[in-house]
């Protein structure tokens, strides 16, 4: 399920049958004239949209979440924010697009629901592998 109108309102519906939550986050750097992380950025998204048809009623991926710099207290205070938000899911998934915001979010307690994913790991397996473990 994605964060469109239609799928949003069946979640509203039928909020029992999703029980699994994936945040992106990724950093925009509008000084950073390489395309490199905008087309790795693009990879990891569709890699997520994969997930999400896999996955398609029972995972919501919600909008990114995105930082325009690396301030810690930023990005812990938006993962708490998250975290309160999200407390009806089984499974809370925040996938970092990049290895700054990874270390900042590896700072973070997380609850025993929540899991950060690394990019230097098969994320996408991981996702698998705890939904079929549930």
């Amino acid at each position: 399920m994605q964060w469109v109108s239609a799928q949003v309102e069946q979640f509203y519906r039928n909020p029992e049958y999703l029980d699994t939550a994936v945040i992106p986050c990724y950093r925009i750097d509008l000084h950073n004239r390489d395309l490199e992380h905008v087309k790795a950025n693009e990879q990891i998204m569709m890699r997520l949209m994969e997930l999400e048809d896999r996955l398609k009623g029972r995972l919501i991926l919600f909008p990114a979440c995105v930082f325009y710099d690396t301030i810690e207290h930023q990005i812990k205070n938006t993962i708490e924010v998250a975290s309160n938000s999200l407390q009806q899911f089984n499974f809370v998934y925040y996938v970092p697009f990049d290895q700054q915001i990874f270390n900042i979010m590896k700072l973070v307690t997380y609850t025993n629901k929540e899991k950060l994913l690394s990019l230097t790991e098969d994320w996408y397996q991981q996702v698998l592998l705890d939904w079929n473990q549930k």
